[in-house]
């Protein structure tokens, strides 16, 4: 079995690295390109492995692994806290309604 890494992008969309493009445009340019699949096979996107690089710094990818199983733990660990900062949101606004709410009815 091919090993794969996997890579979750900020849009939850879930690719792989199929290949290395080392062409000669590759070659001349002096970087390789990324070509990025979908689990079912269908082209997604061609990424310069410097703009790969970058995205993983800055975030555009949220997740990389060897298994759809490790994206997965990522994703419900990124919905867990985007679920903990929604509560803390809606804590935080129910406190100021609530001074509002004091302030009109004095």
């Amino acid at each position: 079995m091919d090993e794969r890494l996997y890579l979750l992008f900020e849009d939850y969309r879930i690719g792989y690295i199929r290949e290395i493009c080392n062409c000669d445009q590759c070659k001349e340019r002096g970087e390789s390109e990324c070509l990025i699949y979908e689990p079912d096979e269908k082209y997604m996107d061609c990424i310069k492995l410097s703009k790969l690089t970058d995205d993983v710094k800055n975030g555009v990818v949220q997740a990389v692994g060897y298994t759809i199983n490790e994206i997965m733990k990522d994703v419900k660990d990124i919905i867990s806290r985007k679920e903990s900062q929604i509560n803390s949101m809606s804590i935080i606004c129910d406190y100021y309604r609530n001074q509002l709410d004091r302030k009109e009815s004095k």
